[in-house]
């Protein structure tokens, strides 16, 4: 996967003079059940990545994404049992990112969403939850990066 531009690692505090980018704090993702309780509370994600990691680690990044994505989807079919199942999945990716230098970073940010309701013509602003996912070289892991502003 190439560098996506957008996502820059910044220093603590610090915050953009280009409106339309925003600082968001991030934090490392640490395990398969972290990432999949916050897919399950978001509405949207992003995933990308800040540098070359290489063909293996660029398959594995985009497992763990369409892995989180389908359990995002369809979670309420799942017992709470086949739950664990897909903690343990989920952080069996993350660890194979590890071993390959590759360590995935988090933010959130709540935005609003115009819904058209279907019994009614007019529109209602919606809170969704927005899950930003970067991946960073391990152990160079920001404590904020910059995400498009809207």
């Amino acid at each position: 996967m190439t560098p996506s531009a957008p996502f820059e690692s910044l220093p603590v505090d610090s915050r953009s003079a280009d409106s339309e980018q925003l600082a968001l704090d991030a934090f490392v993702l640490s395990t398969g059940e972290e990432l999949a309780e916050l897919a399950l509370a978001s509405r949207a994600d992003v995933w990308s990545v800040s540098f070359e990691m290489g063909l293996q680690a660029d398959m594995v990044f985009a497992a763990l994404t369409d892995y989180a994505r389908e359990y995002r989807e369809c979670a309420a079919e799942y017992s709470e049992l086949k739950k664990l199942d897909v903690y343990d999945e989920l952080q069996e990716y993350l660890a194979e990112l590890k071993t390959l230098g590759v360590s995935i970073c988090y933010a959130t940010r709540e935005m609003v969403s115009q819904q058209v309701p279907d019994s009614d013509a007019s529109t209602k602003s919606v809170i969704v939850l927005v899950l930003y996912l970067v991946a960073f070289p391990l152990g160079q892991e920001p404590e904020s990066f910059l995400i498009p502003g809207c």
